[in-house]
């Protein structure tokens, strides 16, 4: 049985990724590694020990206010990564058949196999299709495709009341020793712009340049989508510049990334993956944090992890997977 994985970006991880600038490492989307159930926390246990901040944060202001609050409470296991949250999704995909820069444009069904045609042009084929990509590119890829399948008429109206919270984020730096920061990480109460100051410095190593990651509210965010990057990162550094003094509006470098599909509210989570199934018999399955009982990174894995279990134990899909590969066409 053979898998292969499209990915669009130059690394896996999406929003788990670990970035570099000014040859730093920066962790723009998820600030660390949490696990409420005991299968994903031994997952992330894992990871090379060496490389673990244990119980990162564990100096928060105001955590109540923050999107997942349970993850910061006492006893709930946490770390951070020194090189970078990113650790986890490159060992996920280590070994794995990853065709990087390669984006899904279309799908299509040929002779009760599904059909991924990339941006490029290329064109492969396979009886089962996983798509894990937002809310709006799922169904951008189905919804034609799967609309006269059974119970697609159901299942595509549910998918359309997920509603998806953009995001944006300014990383700032500084030189080691700008700024007195006594926190990990900050939800303010009284702002109009910021969600959360993350000091991602303060999980690398003593001495390495100072790093915010500040994280915008979604009413926020989803205002600057549209329009020009510099205009929303102007108005974080600001409120950051009220928030911290003067020396925190003008970092020595900054960078701004905006995620228009960044998480999914957990009261529009469908909880488990969706299958389409063709009567053709071609499969295919939508995953990620939209289609699992918990949320963020744990219940994507989690998503992903009853797919590849459905595949791999159920009769039905071993006979139509087992030993066919997704080769070009």
């Amino acid at each position: 049985m053979s898998c292969r994985v499209l990915e669009r970006s130059n690394a896996v991880g999406g929003r788990a990724a670990t970035l570099e600038w000014h040859g730093v490492r920066v962790d723009p989307g998820l600030p660390f590694l949490h696990a409420r159930s005991a299968e994903f926390g031994d997952v992330l246990n894992e990871l090379d020990p060496s490389g673990k901040v244990v119980g990162w944060p564990s100096e928060v202001i105001t955590p109540r206010l923050a999107a997942l609050p349970d993850s910061l409470k006492p006893g709930y296991r946490r770390m951070a990564r020194r090189a970078g949250i990113g650790e986890f999704a490159a060992r996920l995909g280590r070994g794995a058949d990853v065709r990087f820069d390669t984006a899904a444009h279309a799908l299509a069904e040929d002779d009760g196999r599904l059909v991924v045609e990339t941006a490029t042009g290329d064109r492969m084929a396979a009886p089962f299709v996983v798509v894990a990509t937002p809310i709006a590119e799922c169904l951008r890829l189905c919804a034609s495709l799967v609309r006269m399948w059974p119970d697609a008429d159901t299942k595509l109206a549910r998918l359309r009341t997920v509603r998806v919270v953009p995001t944006v984020v300014t990383l700032a730096g500084y030189d080691a020793g700008t700024l007195e920061i006594p926190f990990h990480i900050w939800y303010p109460l009284e702002t109009v712009m910021i969600q959360a100051i993350v000091n991602d410095s303060s999980k690398r190593d003593p001495g390495a340049t100072q790093v915010l990651a500040v994280h915008a509210r979604s009413r926020y965010s989803a205002e600057a989508l549209g329009q020009p990057v510099r205009d929303a990162e102007a108005g974080l550094l600001w409120e950051l510049g009220e928030l911290l003094g003067a020396g925190a509006a003008a970092p020595r470098w900054r960078q701004t990334i905006v995620w228009p599909q960044a998480w999914v509210r957990s009261r529009d989570s469908i909880g488990q993956p969706m299958v389409f199934e063709s009567p053709r018999g071609g499969r295919l399955a939508l995953i990620g944090d939209a289609f699992a009982n918990d949320a963020g990174l744990e219940g994507a894995y989690m998503s992903g992890l009853s797919i590849a279990e459905q595949i791999a134990t159920l009769p039905a899909v071993r006979e139509r997977v087992g030993g066919l590969p997704s080769a070009p066409r």
